[in-house]
């Protein structure tokens, strides 16, 4: 059965090593906090000295989006104020 692993570009795999976390994780994280494509492609470009320049649509094939149910949402505080006493 024949590998069927995207097989890595030569900017991705320039990214793994340039980025501390990775390529992967740094899209992910950004794409959980709502950064745009486009936003991620330049901070991408700069965090890397310039080495890595890509367009949108090739980080968006590289590492699809994840899924709005995959982003933790913020646990519920109920409001806590204290009741008010009524004055008499």
């Amino acid at each position: 059965m024949p590998n069927r692993t995207p097989r890595k570009s030569h900017g991705w795999r320039l990214a793994d090593v340039l980025l501390d976390e990775g390529l992967e994780e740094f899209v992910r994280s950004r794409r959980a906090g709502g950064v745009s494509w486009r936003r991620i492609v330049r901070e991408l470009y700069e965090v890397t000295d310039h080495k890595v320049d890509v367009a949108p649509e090739t980080l968006r094939s590289w590492i699809p989006d994840i899924a709005p149910s995959d982003i933790a949402a913020p646990e519920f505080e109920p409001d806590r104020t204290p009741e008010r006493e009524e004055v008499a």
